[in-house]
């Protein structure tokens, strides 16, 4: 009985740890290895960008192991008079880990999310960054 209530204290404990935490952030400053769990399937990936210069982000991952949204965040604010158009701003991509179904003969355990920073008719970026995942 003792150790009933002793595991129930410790669920009750970590419960609200899990549902209420909050989804990892990883910038360029910010390359560390990325780790997926089950608890936690989901993280960002937020990168400085000025998309009014022509440069943008394009990424290389894999469509089976993620499923990604994309957006672009502005700095810029109509209503402050002292900013310019075309200030820089982000843009953020949050990945959701798809779990490979059981049948896979050969379960992926990390895998590289890749980004390059460039203008579309420009052959080589200014900038490019690999993240390091490791999965479930």
């Amino acid at each position: 009985m003792q150790k009933c209530k002793f595991f129930l204290a410790l669920y009750l404990f970590l419960c609200p740890v899990v549902l209420f935490a909050e989804t990892p952030i990883y910038t360029e400053e910010q390359t560390l290895p990325i780790t997926v769990t089950q608890a936690q399937p989901k993280f960002i990936i937020r990168l400085k960008s000025n998309a009014t210069t022509g440069y943008q982000w394009s990424v290389r991952y894999n469509k089976m192991l993620f499923k990604a949204h994309h957006k672009y965040e502005s700095s810029y604010d109509p209503a402050k008079k002292d900013q310019l158009i075309g200030a820089p701003g982000h843009e953020t991509w949050t990945f959701e880990y798809l779990p490979q179904p059981m049948t896979s003969l050969a379960k992926v355990k990390s895998t590289d999310i890749s980004f390059s920073y460039q203008r579309k008719w420009e052959k080589e970026p200014v900038n490019k960054l690999v993240f390091h995942v490791t999965l479930p």
